[in-house]
C-alpha cells in the first residue's frame, strides 16, 4: 500500500462525506472547509479520514473512518497519532471525542470514559455533543502525558 496522509482540502469534501456515509459516521456538522482534517489516500482512493476540532484550548477528534477494504492496516491509529501530536504541540488539550462504536479502540490511545457532566461547555455546544450523537454515546477524554 502506498499511503500518503495529507491536509484536507475543501475540493475534497465530496469524497470525504462519501467516505463517511460509507461507514456510517455523521456528515451533518462535517465543515465546509475541511479545517483540521487529514486524509489518507492509497494512490488515488481516499481510505481514511480524521478531524480534530479546536474549541479553544479543548479539542474534539472526529470523524475517524477507515475504508472497510483497509481496515486493521493500523491506518486509523497513523490518523489519530498525527492528529494528538499536532494538538500536544499546540497545548490543545484535553481532547474528547464521542462514540457509540468504538470505547475499546480508542482506549488504546489513551482516551478514558467520561462523565457528560464533566465535559466542559466547549464541547458540549457542539451539534456532535448536543444533538447529533445520541445520549447514549460514550464521551471519552484524553490528556496529553507530560514530559518528565
Amino acid at each position: 500500500m502506498a499511503l500518503r496522509i495529507d491536509t484536507a482540502r475543501p475540493d475534497e469534501r465530496e469524497a470525504v462525506t462519501t467516505l463517511l456515509r460509507k461507514t456510517g459516521l455523521l456528515t451533518d456538522d462535517l465543515p465546509t472547509d475541511l479545517s483540521g482534517f487529514i486524509l489518507a489516500w492509497d494512490g488515488d482512493e481516499l481510505v481514511g479520514v480524521a478531524g480534530l476540532e479546536r474549541h479553544a484550548a479543548v479539542g474534539l477528534l472526529r470523524s475517524v473512518a477507515v475504508d472497510p477494504a483497509h481496515r486493521n492496516t493500523g491506518m486509523a491509529a497513523r490518523l489519530i497519532e498525527r492528529l494528538l501530536t499536532t494538538a500536544d504541540a499546540a497545548h490543545v488539550q484535553p481532547i474528547y471525542l464521542i462514540t457509540t462504536t468504538a470505547e475499546r479502540y480508542f482506549s488504546r490511545h489513551a482516551f478514558t470514559p467520561v462523565h457528560r457532566d464533566e465535559v466542559p461547555d466547549a464541547i458540549r455546544q457542539t451539534r456532535q455533543f448536543s444533538g447529533l450523537c445520541p445520549a447514549s454515546a460514550v464521551v471519552m477524554k484524553r490528556i496529553a502525558p507530560q514530559p518528565l
